[in-house]
């Protein structure tokens, strides 16, 4: 890139970063470079939460693992019913690992978190707060698509569906950027 292009792309983020800053708290947004850091971070976490739920094509799904690389030790998790009864509530890694009902990883149906998109309420040097949309699916694993492309069945490979909406708080640990709190809401 030439001088006078990475002049546009300078001018172009300092432009950005006064207009951000012009709009939100200072309190509550640190240097625009900062939570474009922090928000890649929880980003992937919220990727990785996905892959480990539910495997990753190579590896099966691992609820320890999950628990371990992203929970909080003091983690807070409560799931809503489209009433607004608390319908679980756990407190600890230890429980979320307890009440999460291992799935059948040989059995004939593959349940598949899907994250669709985190808007991102709050964010401090040591704290976020994260509204994420979830696709939660379940599908037979027998391999529809090969057989659909060689001449077999096509039929849906789709057994059920639905769509939550994870209220999520975030920490800074040493160990990287842990979920705090969960509420996890249906879709309405």
């Amino acid at each position: 890139m030439n001088i006078l292009g990475r002049t546009v792309v300078i001018l172009s983020f300092a432009a950005l970063t006064y207009s951000v800053a012009q709009t939100a708290p200072a309190a509550v947004l640190p240097g625009t470079l900062d939570r474009l850091v922090t928000e890649d971070a929880i980003r992937q976490q919220i990727a990785l939460y996905g892959l480990l739920a539910d495997g990753d094509g190579k590896n099966p799904a691992s609820i320890r693992q999950l628990a371990d690389k992203i929970l909080a030790p003091d983690v807070v998790t409560d799931m809503v019913d489209a009433h607004g009864k608390n319908i679980l509530h756990t407190v600890g890694r230890e429980a979320v690992v307890s009440s999460t009902h291992v799935r059948d990883t040989q059995g004939p149906v593959a349940i598949r978190h899907n994250f669709v998109s985190t808007y991102f309420d709050e964010v401090t040097p040591t704290t976020a707060k994260t509204r994420s949309l979830i696709l939660f699916v379940a599908l037979t694993k027998d391999g529809v698509a090969p057989k659909c492309l060689t001449g077999g069945s096509c039929e849906s490979p789709l057994k059920g569906a639905g769509s939550y909406i994870y209220h999520d708080e975030w920490r800074k640990t040493a160990d990287g950027w842990q979920k705090s709190h969960a509420t996890i809401y249906p879709a309405q």
